[in-house]
């Protein structure tokens, strides 16, 4: 009887161990996934923001947009975003042009991407948002005499 006694113990704690082991890799695992798509979108939006730095054409876009809801320039720099955006519809983006010296934060100053159909401002607050900028200046043949900030915001849906 005393070795049976032993034997359940034992194999109460292997139970126990196998349980928490179990617990443990699942958190593991979803932890891997988020970050892996965290990293994922954060090289998209790079992607996405060195195109429009180094692109003349869209370059003068950032520099010249303005406040107007049907500007061509916001047009232009919206059509070149969403062709790096998957079609899926798994995420959605907005980006803000702001002078140099000012916060661009999402919704704010001259933008364009998403706008919410409840008028609500134009960036979630119950998600995880992700967010990089890029300056653009002023070259000798732009119309313009203010450097840029283009601020891109992405979102899963």
């Amino acid at each position: 009887m005393k070795n049976k006694r032993g034997f359940l113990r034992i194999l109460e704690a292997f139970i126990a161990i196998a349980l928490i082991a179990g617990v443990m890799s699942f958190l593991y695992v979803s932890q891997i996934q988020k970050s892996s798509q965290e990293s994922t979108i954060n090289d998209l939006i790079r992607i996405i923001l060195e195109k429009i730095s180094n692109e003349q054409i869209l370059r003068k876009a950032v520099l010249n947009a303005n406040s107007n809801p049907n500007d061509p320039n916001v047009e232009k720099i919206k059509t070149e975003i969403e062709k790096f955006i998957p079609p899926s519809g798994e995420l959605v983006f907005h980006f803000s042009i702001c002078k140099i010296n000012e916060i661009c934060s999402c919704g704010a100053n001259i933008g364009g991407g998403y706008i919410p159909t409840s008028g609500g401002p134009n960036c979630p607050t119950d998600k995880d948002i992700y967010s990089d900028e890029v300056s653009v200046s002023v070259t000798l043949d732009s119309g313009s005499v203010d450097p840029k900030v283009l601020r891109l915001f992405v979102w899963e849906k």
